[in-house]
């Protein structure tokens, strides 16, 4: 059988007026009737299974109760769906929806992303990216705008970042504990802030462990693949 949600008018039917229903189920009964009398709306609302109607809430209230998503190309990795499953579950816990807007790597395709979400009356919007980097974001952003795993160039918007260098020297960590003492890094020659937190981790560990140090063991490379790289193979790395 199908399951519907109960209305305000089901909760009328337990002896209560529908205005006195609305106005205890959204908090603002006070001084309207007693305490007690709250309770049983509550209670009736609990047993009928009421939900509010939330395009009439927005409608009355001229405001939504909807958070944008807007990731830049990260759908397409490995972490994607429990990212945006925990987004979503967090949204919920606090009552609101979540809307997911996936767009490309580029000023124009982030403007029609946000663009999107406005049209869409979204409150808030996270913007996230599938690697650590700085982007432009269009000049007409909105300003209630959170980042993550990246940050604007012009520092306008928090923003909530890895510590590359520390994270990076957790992994470094482990093979100078093992003994290794001839240790290469490859790394792209972005200049992101991940590249760059990375490498100065790698220079610690090489003093740290005693590492040796030389140019043929650091490569920085824009392939889109490390298997394009040969290393080098007249020594243990």
């Amino acid at each position: 059988d199908l399951v519907r949600s109960r209305g305000l008018g089901d909760v009328y039917k337990r002896q209560v007026s529908t205005s006195l229903a609305s106005l205890v189920l959204s908090g603002k009964y006070e001084g309207r009737c007693t305490p007690e009398t709250a309770e049983v709306v509550r209670k009736a609302a609990r047993d009928l299974g009421y939900k509010a109607n939330r395009l009439a809430r927005s409608l009355r209230k001229q405001s939504t109760r909807v958070l944008g998503l807007l990731s830049i190309e990260v759908a397409t990795t490995p972490y994607a769906g429990e990212m945006i499953m925990a987004a979503q579950q967090e949204a919920r816990l606090k009552d609101y929806d979540l809307l997911f807007v996936e767009v490309g790597n580029s000023l124009e395709s982030i403007q029609q992303g946000l663009d999107l979400l406005s049209e869409h009356q979204a409150q808030g919007v996270l913007i996230f990216s599938y690697f650590h980097h700085a982007i432009d974001l269009p000049s007409s952003t909105q300003r209630n705008i959170v980042c993550a795993n990246l940050v604007d160039s012009e520092g306008l918007f928090d923003s909530i970042v890895p510590n590359e260098s520390d994270s990076f020297m957790q992994t470094l960590d482990l093979l100078g504990k093992a003994g290794h003492k001839s240790v290469a890094l490859i790394m792209d020659s972005s200049g992101h802030p991940a590249s760059v937190g990375r490498v100065e981790a790698f220079k610690v560990a090489q003093e740290k462990y005693g590492w040796e140090k030389s140019d043929s063991l650091m490569h920085f490379t824009m392939a889109v693949s490390y298997t394009h790289l040969t290393l080098p193979t007249n020594r243990e790395v």
